[in-house]
């Protein structure tokens, strides 16, 4: 299980079980236990150093290189906070470009080959 952080709401905003099931209906590979796994498989790196867990997700910068390693930022507490949003199928930590899609049903407009394959298991996370 992933570390928790008490500074994260007790109570997260998941989408509604609806669209979530209509997701897993569109999906090529079938139903998934979760909407996104970006942030349990990958990390995309700006120019200058940010550090992002996707590259829709450009509010939340879970790190900076070189100031911080690879290890650092992949098992820090902005990645762990995303992570843990998306365990409860809460797209509220940076997600709003994939929350606008899902919640208009648009599936198109997501990103498939990042999201419809589950790359490790959903309480476990790619070891750096």
């Amino acid at each position: 299980m992933l570390p928790t952080n008490p500074t994260l709401p007790t109570t997260y905003r998941p989408l509604a079980p609806d669209i979530i099931a209509a997701y897993n209906r569109y999906r090529p590979s079938g139903p998934q236990p979760l909407l996104c796994y970006v942030p349990f498989s990958s990390l995309t790196f700006s120019f200058k150093g940010k550090v992002h867990a996707c590259t829709y997700n450009r509010d939340v910068v879970v790190g900076e290189y070189p100031k911080q390693t690879i290890a650092q930022i992949w098992q820090g507490t902005e990645m762990n906070n995303l992570r843990q949003h998306l365990l409860h199928h809460d797209l509220n930590y940076g997600c709003q470009h994939c929350k606008y899609f899902f919640e208009k049903q648009k599936f198109t407009g997501l990103k498939p080959p990042y999201l419809t394959h589950t790359p490790t298991t959903p309480t476990t996370h790619t070891r750096v």
